[in-house]
């Protein structure tokens, strides 16, 4: 059993790092973020569970509400590099900084937060 829990976190770990090193520190806070999201679905059934109160309606609600965030955060992704492609090739004003991505990287932070804040609630 113990040999069984090192694998998995082994497994967990690798990816994790995989994605962080592909991806870079914005890999980082995408990996917390689903993390996050993962573990609110989890802890949030679990509490309907114990509470006799588990409702595939409810359920598919919440579903619903992590697909739409994934939405709202590859939307504000897409915002950022259509801003990015703009500022970074307009020959005649050149910038004095690279343009990275602000919009995607608050956006993930904002539900990093919810996500943490519902997890709280639900333990």
């Amino acid at each position: 059993m113990n040999d069984k829990l090192v694998d998995c976190k082994a497994m967990i770990v690798t990816a994790l790092t995989a994605i962080s090193s592909f991806l870079g520190w914005f890999g980082i806070v995408v990996c917390v973020y689903f993390v996050a999201m993962v573990l609110d679905f989890f802890t949030g059934s679990q509490k309907a569970i114990k509470k006799g109160d588990w409702n595939s309606g409810k359920a598919r609600d919440g579903a619903t509400r992590k697909f739409l965030s994934l939405v709202i955060v590859l939307v504000a992704g897409m915002t950022d590099i259509m801003i990015g492609l703009m500022l970074n090739n307009i020959p005649s004003i050149p910038l004095p900084f690279t343009y990275t991505a602000p919009f995607s990287l608050m956006v993930l932070i904002w539900y990093i937060m919810t996500e943490f804040g519902s997890i709280i609630e639900n333990i």
